[in-house]
């Protein structure tokens, strides 16, 4: 799974997209990974169990970020990844 989030920059009125951080999900490692592209983004995750309760976050993300899904049991999460304006949000079944 590969997820990105694109942000609008206008430059003399013409507008182009940047890209400010990925989000990837590698099951062979049972982890997620959150790239951040831009070095003035400042990109945060948290995960949340099924009944919205947070269980991990970090506001302090280097340029490559893995997050480890070993300590959390077989179940269904939420991870949400923001750059302060634009959130991706997904659901994670851990098994």
């Amino acid at each position: 799974m590969d997820i990105s989030l694109e942000t609008l920059e206008e430059n003399d009125g013409e507008y182009h997209t940047e890209k400010s951080f990925l989000v990837f999900l590698d099951y062979r490692f049972n982890a997620i990974y959150v790239d951040v592209l831009t070095t003035n983004a400042d990109v945060f995750y948290k995960i949340l169990n099924r009944n919205g309760q947070l269980l991990q976050e970090n506001y302090h993300l280097s340029k490559r970020n893995k997050i480890s899904l070993d300590p959390f049991p077989s179940d269904l999460y939420i991870i949400e990844v923001s750059d302060g304006i634009h959130t991706i949000t997904k659901k994670i079944l851990r098994f």
